[in-house]
């Protein structure tokens, strides 16, 4: 973050909703306040459905905000949780867990998952995707967590969907706002184009962050962060 006229905060959304036809998830995503004023995705994608899978998002996601409250990093925090994972479970981890964790600059932010994920970056005129893969989910063999870190500037966003959201770079390209959706880059905007794709009836529990520079709002002459967190729940289900 840099001082007068060009001062930014990172601005963080996320979205989700269950699977068609259930009203819990096995997944858990939201934002979090770090120790030290920034911002922190937790994304949880539990294998499975039901009481069982959605108890251990909620747990999961509980262990790793706390344990970035006490201060670990996100490549220790991802990593104990899967190496605990693996020790109880007998070898089968059952959930992929990814962090995204604000630099104390905001120009910055380091991705860390241990399992399969497609993001993309970049500004809106030119995103590219990437596919993070690491040997996590299920192995046998512990944790192989992937880091990467993408450098923010104003026009720059990143978005962190789940696998029910786009499992590949093609599916997440496909997106990607285009048309009369073209400044759609919010996490209700992916969340509901994927919807759509699937007919409005979700394949698979959904959950999506995005994230982008953002001029500060002055309250009183006391800056205030532009952070919005929501769970959405876009569609009325029959019961």
């Amino acid at each position: 973050m840099t001082d007068g006229p060009d001062r930014y905060v990172l601005h963080a959304t996320c979205a989700s909703v269950p699977r068609w036809a259930t009203r819990s998830s096995s997944d858990a995503a939201g934002v979090i306040r770090t120790p030290d004023g920034g911002l922190a995705v937790i994304m949880i994608d539990v294998q499975g459905s039901g009481p069982g899978g959605s108890t251990l998002a909620r747990s999961l996601f509980a262990q790793a905000s706390n344990l970035l409250h006490a201060g670990l990093t996100a490549d220790l925090v991802v990593a104990g949780l899967h190496l605990n994972l693996h020790q109880q479970r007998g070898g089968k981890v059952l959930a992929s867990i990814l962090l995204a964790v604000q630099s104390s600059d905001a120009r910055a932010v380091q991705i860390v998952t241990a399992g399969d994920h497609a993001i993309a970056f970049g500004a809106s005129e030119a995103i590219s995707t990437e596919l993070l893969a690491s040997r996590a989910t299920g192995s046998s063999r512990g944790v192989d967590a992937v880091s990467r870190v993408i450098a923010f500037a104003p026009d720059t966003v990143l978005v962190l969907p789940n696998d029910g959201v786009a499992a590949t770079q093609a599916e997440l390209r496909d997106l990607l706002p285009t048309g009369a959706n073209g400044a759609d880059w919010s996490a209700a905007g992916f969340l509901n184009r994927a919807i759509e794709r699937d007919h409005l009836r979700p394949r698979s529990d959904m959950a999506v962050a995005c994230l982008s520079l953002a001029r500060p709002s002055l309250v009183d002459g006391i800056e205030t962060s532009a952070l919005s967190i929501s769970s959405l729940r876009p569609l009325e289900r029959e019961t």
